[in-house]
């Protein structure tokens, strides 16, 4: 699907993590956002003091309409986005990497130094 990503501005979007705990078993959170397009680029807004995320070129494509019948998991959301995250080795610079730092703090309580995670 080739999608225009300008259709996507003012839509709810709800950001699908997907990672491991510490034990190596799957887990998963969401957050909620609005979609901002501007400039060619599309963020997620999540409102308040906190910055916007970057929506990378690649990802937009993977971006779905929520499922009919899971709008209630998806907190009304009109879209989900999928992405894989994980904790990065000790000492790697992500500033030279394609990781790009969320500032999204896992809801989990149980995360190491203080949950914040990377993604790609």
């Amino acid at each position: 699907m080739n999608r225009d990503p300008s259709e996507l501005h003012g839509k709810l979007l709800a950001l699908l993590l997907i990672g491991a705990d510490e034990d190596g078993k799957k887990d998963w959170a969401v957050f909620f956002g609005t979609v901002e397009y501007e400039g060619g680029q599309l963020a997620l807004n999540r409102g308040g003091i906190r910055p916007p995320i970057a929506i990378i070129d690649e990802w937009i494509e993977r971006i779905r309409p929520v499922p009919d019948g899971t709008q209630d998991i998806f907190n009304g959301a009109d879209y989900c986005l999928p992405l894989t995250i994980g904790n990065l080795p000790e000492g790697f610079d992500p500033a030279q990497s394609e990781y790009q730092d969320t500032g999204l703090t896992w809801p989990h309580a149980k995360r190491r130094k203080g949950g914040r995670r990377m993604m790609r």
